[in-house]
């Protein structure tokens, strides 16, 4: 890994060990939940398991920005251009000319 990825990098949760046998664990957890007639029941069982745990985990990980996308709705369920436009201005992209005021009412 290039040492300017690992000076900017955010600190890991977990080590680099931990991290490939969690990666090990979900891509054999897979490989026998879609091959599960070449393995005895109570692998395939723990494998869907293990593949349940993660899906479970991401939906509580993911569940709080899926909730916020919601919210970006309005009555007519078009999108609100609010986060694209505030991402564009935080990131330089957007016509920094405008002042937010005339963003958000004219857009």
């Amino acid at each position: 890994m290039p040492d300017v990825v690992i000076e900017n990098d955010i600190d890991p949760e977990v080590d680099g060990e931990e991290a490939y046998k969690r990666y090990a664990g979900a891509a054999a957890s897979f490989m026998v939940s879609v091959q599960d007639d070449q393995f005895v029941s109570t692998v395939v069982d723990e494998a869907k398991a293990t593949l349940k745990s993660y899906q479970d985990y991401t939906d509580d990980f993911l569940r709080p920005f899926q909730e916020m996308r919601l919210l970006e709705q309005n009555e007519e369920n078009t999108i609100s251009p609010w986060t694209m436009t505030s991402q564009g201005i935080l990131a330089g992209l957007q016509n920094l000319g405008k002042s937010l005021m005339d963003i958000l009412l004219h857009n």
